[in-house]
């Protein structure tokens, strides 16, 4: 796993926030804003941002209301509905990735304070 994924597995990314400028596609340009990836069966990832705050609330959606999660989700893009459609991927997997995500980022977020603490 790279250091800007929070989560892969099997046809789900979740990463930090990636340049969409072409050459720079590698590039990270917000660790704040994240992008949910969607590998199709040609084996090509389809991007979906995920504004600022947005993974935290995906992630509180899918623990204590797993139904609300495709309205969220069509909210912040349509689309990506479709793609999890016509990829077979269920709301459960995407529920875990965000999950799993959220609780990564945290994770890494209480690393950093506790070796950069505030004097």
């Amino acid at each position: 796993m790279n250091n800007d994924t929070l989560y892969e597995k099997d046809q789900i990314k979740i990463t930090s926030l990636h340049s969409p400028e072409p050459g720079r596609e590698e590039e990270i340009i917000s660790t704040e804003d994240h992008e949910l990836w969607i590998r199709d069966k040609n084996n090509e990832w389809s991007r979906y941002v995920i504004q600022r705050g947005i993974l935290r609330e995906l992630a509180e959606t899918s623990e204590r209301n797993p139904s609300g999660l495709a309205n969220l989700l069509d909210k912040v893009n349509p689309s990506m509905l479709c793609a999890m459609q016509m990829e077979n991927i269920s709301l459960e997997d995407i529920s875990a990735a965000v999950m799993e995500a959220y609780k990564n980022e945290t994770d890494k977020f209480k690393r950093y304070r506790a070796e950069h603490p505030i004097s």
